[in-house]
């Protein structure tokens, strides 16, 4: 039987990086994580309000911004589960609760009335052969695809983070550009006219990059060395860092630790 090709996506490889003993559990193991920090909680809840806002705006409809709003609220509320966390415990649930609702209440202030071209797709799925001697594939979804009329793509990303990345981070961020690649796979016309756009809420920012053709086969063959390396591992270490109390899998590490 043949074996299908290994599928990554931009969270699985980042995974590796952060730590290998994670990666171990989530991808190889298959054990499925009861924890969830309530701050990608929040950033879920915050995706879903606004990919439910563009796609009223397909079917003809404005929502107003207490609606987005309460389209928040609705999510929270049925999404919640015992596994979400509060990490930095001087915070409160209802501390995030604000805090999403104030940063969909400022996009929808910064961005109405939502006529910046026209929406290909909301939470679009691509996937894409790497090739480079690797039959490996990459996968992904695209927050929202925008064209213009002037015939531009824009590949857009929302980011919740309360944490904004220094100015070169954005031309050489992989995540969005293996998604150009794979949009520009979809829609030929979009080839060097496609331009990727972060949305960082908490702060208000729109953040804008392109990338050519050298520098788009340059990620791919980066993404299949760090493919290479994964698939060659045999050894998974846990790797401590400042992101530890986040894990989804901390309980069961410290567990493993502990026999040593």
């Amino acid at each position: 039987m043949t074996k299908e090709p290994t599928t990554y996506s931009h969270s699985r490889l980042n995974t590796f990086r952060t730590c290998p003993y994670q990666y171990k559990l989530r991808y190889i193991d298959k054990i499925r994580a009861g924890l969830e920090g309530i701050e990608a909680f929040m950033g879920s809840r915050a995706h879903e309000a606004l990919e439910t806002l563009y796609s009223e705006l397909l079917k003809g409809k404005m929502l107003d911004p207490e609606e987005l709003i309460d389209l928040f609220f609705k999510y929270w509320s049925q999404k919640m589960h015992d596994g979400v966390v509060i990490v930095r415990d001087y915070n409160t649930e209802q501390f995030y609760i604000d805090l999403g609702a104030k940063v969909l209440a400022d996009y929808y202030i910064k961005n109405h009335p939502f006529n910046d071209g026209v929406t290909l797709g909301l939470e679009l799925r691509v996937e894409i052969p790497l090739g480079y001697g690797s039959d490996a594939k990459f996968a992904g979804i695209v927050d929202r695809l925008v064209k213009y009329e002037d015939g531009r793509f824009e590949v857009q990303d929302y980011k919740t983070s309360g944490r904004l990345p220094k100015p070169q981070y954005f031309d050489i961020d992989r995540q969005l550009a293996l998604y150009q690649i794979g949009i520009e796979a979809l829609y030929p016309e979009a080839v060097g006219n496609t331009e990727l756009v972060w949305h960082y809420l908490q702060f208000g920012k729109t953040i804008r990059s392109k990338r050519g053709p050298g520098q788009l086969k340059d990620v791919m063959r980066d993404t299949v060395s760090q493919i290479e390396e994964i698939e060659a591992a045999t050894r998974f270490d846990r790797k401590k860092s400042g992101l530890c109390p986040w894990c989804s899998y901390k309980e069961i590490c410290k567990a493993e630790a502990a026999l040593d």
